[in-house]
């Protein structure tokens, strides 16, 4: 591991976070995805109406959309990485 490098490796014990999050903006976590849906309509350039197609989202086993663990360890992973100064130390 060069001085330069910030990884993070994390030992046991392990961490369990639970949080509650808000949002002040309207959140999309997408699949990569599209779907249609029939009530959605748009006319096309002929004046024909048209499914309208939208970004799929990741639902879980309940069909509830949920948030992946990885993106808030990546997220989390930010914002450590932004407030550690670099030491040159291994962590």
């Amino acid at each position: 591991m060069t001085t330069n490098d910030k990884s993070w490796k994390f030992h046991a014990p392990r961490w369990q976070i639970s949080a509650e999050l808000c949002t002040d903006s309207p959140l999309h976590i997408g699949s990569g995805e599209t779907a249609t849906h029939p009530e959605l309509t748009k006319l096309d350039e002929l004046g024909r109406e048209k499914a309208v197609e939208i970004n799929a989202c990741i639902k879980d086993y309940a069909g509830k959309p949920y948030l992946p663990a990885t993106t808030l360890k990546g997220k989390l992973f930010a914002w450590l990485d932004a407030r550690i100064p670099e030491t040159g130390e291994q962590h």
